[in-house]
């Protein structure tokens, strides 16, 4: 079994394998860092809005987890709102 935690929320989840985290949408090694990132804080961000702009718009999400609980799965319909707002896309 492997423990990972997320480095961004420091959400802890236990996987039989690398490839299980991988596949239930961790950012894990080794196809990613040895830097854990769970499904809901996900590295594309970055590349999709810089660096800058991936913190503040990540620490919106974090405060919203503090208020109103961590969601169970990644929030789509509110991540493809908030491109729309800023004329970005995620498929």
């Amino acid at each position: 079994m492997n423990r990972y935690t997320c480095i961004c929320c420091d959400h802890e989840e236990e996987f039989e394998s690398a490839k299980a985290a991988y596949d239930a949408g961790w950012d894990v090694e080794p196809d990613f860092t040895c830097q854990p990132l769970c499904n809901l804080c996900p590295a594309a961000h970055v590349a999709l809005d810089g660096l800058d702009a991936a913190r503040r718009r990540h620490a919106e999400s974090h405060a919203r987890w503090k208020r109103e609980g961590r969601p169970t799965q990644f929030e789509w319909d509110r991540e493809q709102a908030l491109n729309d707002s800023k004329g970005t896309s995620i498929q």
